[in-house]
């Protein structure tokens, strides 16, 4: 397995019901990048997970850390 970056969106929707969107990177700030252009663009939307894949398949929980990285 190639390790790589993925994390979750939450946003409301334009029917204002929630609702999440799954983005995967193979660079930390390639995810930063586009979770950030993506909740720029929807409404009341947060980070809601996200996490390192390594070659094993593990997951590590870097949500804080990329909280902090989008501001």
């Amino acid at each position: 397995m190639k390790p790589h970056y993925a994390g979750s969106i939450a946003f409301d929707n334009e029917q204002g019901e929630w609702e999440d969107r799954l983005m995967m990177a193979y660079d930390f700030d390639d995810l930063c990048k586009d979770m950030k252009s993506f909740t720029s663009r929807r409404q009341n939307s947060e980070v809601h997970f996200a996490a390192y894949v390594d070659k094993n398949g593990r997951e590590h929980d870097i949500t804080q850390k990329v909280r902090e990285k989008i501001g």
